[in-house]
């Protein structure tokens, strides 16, 4: 066998350094992830919601945390800048008061609007207050009806929320206006498009199964377009995200395991006949 001068040095160095490489990624997929804890505040810390800036990168960029705690009967929002990280904590709200699934956004700048669920009178109403450059505004209580106002999501000045199971829809200025009611009944785990008003959630059918459904606000024609995106199934708290392509994220129960799901967001007619990924078994 001939071998032009310098050439079989280099290939076994090429392979060397491909060898190295696979073996540095065997080995970091053989190790368990090692979480870093984030918030170590004492009590309970839950229903956590992360967003970045919008228009900017997660890795590179701002991006805050908000979530509820509970310690000692005290009931607290609370809001954290992670992304440059900040040891600083801002208690939205704090007292007796049960409150729940706060959600945030960032508008106006560096300006952040956290929005919450709270128990008022015995019916759950939602508050929001707005962080500009550290300071805060006073709470505001954004609905005062006889109704239960529950699982918040806000983008911008707009707010989604449940009001006694009808999914609807309202601007924040002074005080709501342009309230318009989405869909209903039995809508529950809404979540906004993070850059248009765009909402999925879940409708309940029957006692075992759920539809998943899209509303879309057409701004020229002041409506709202729905979507039945899966028909049936035990199906829960559907996601979106935006990869190559829009995706849907949600996790359904099949015998008696639940598996989460993800789809092209694109195939309206049925989603499950687009290509979905089957991703893990999980509680």
């Amino acid at each position: 066998m001939v071998y032009i001068k310098g050439v079989k040095m280099k290939y076994f160095f090429h392979r060397a350094a491909i060898v190295f490489l696979l073996f540095i990624f065997s080995s970091a997929l053989s190790q368990e992830l090692t979480p870093s804890v984030l918030i170590s505040l004492p009590g309970e810390n839950r229903n956590f919601e992360v967003k970045p800036k919008l228009g900017i990168s997660f890795l590179v960029e701002k991006a805050g945390i908000c979530f509820e705690n509970v310690n000692d009967s005290i009931y607290s929002i609370c809001y954290r800048q992670i992304k440059p990280l900040s040891d600083e904590i801002l208690f939205v709200a704090s007292d007796s008061i049960p409150k729940s699934n706060p959600a945030m956004s960032w508008f106006e700048g560096d300006s952040i609007r956290i929005v919450w669920q709270q128990l008022l009178e015995g019916k759950w109403q939602i508050f929001s207050r707005v962080i500009i450059n550290g300071d805060m505004t006073p709470v505001r209580q954004l609905t005062r009806a006889a109704e239960n106002n529950t699982s918040p999501q806000v983008s911008g000045n707009k707010l989604i929320w449940i009001n006694d199971l009808y999914l609807t829809y309202a601007e924040i200025a002074d005080s709501l206006i342009n309230i318009k009611k989405i869909d209903g009944s039995d809508c529950a785990n809404p979540q906004i498009h993070p850059q248009q008003l765009e909402v999925l959630y879940e409708q309940q059918v029957d006692t075992v199964n759920n539809i998943i459904k899209r509303a879309r606000y057409i701004d020229i024609e002041n409506r709202w377009d729905l979507d039945k995106l899966i028909n049936r199934g035990r199906n829960k708290n559907p996601r979106y995200d935006t990869w190559l392509e829009p995706v849907l994220f949600t996790y359904q129960k099949l015998d008696t395991v639940w598996k989460s799901y993800a789809a092209d967001l694109n195939v309206v007619d049925n989603i499950w006949a687009s290509p979905n990924h089957d991703f893990d078994i999980t509680k």
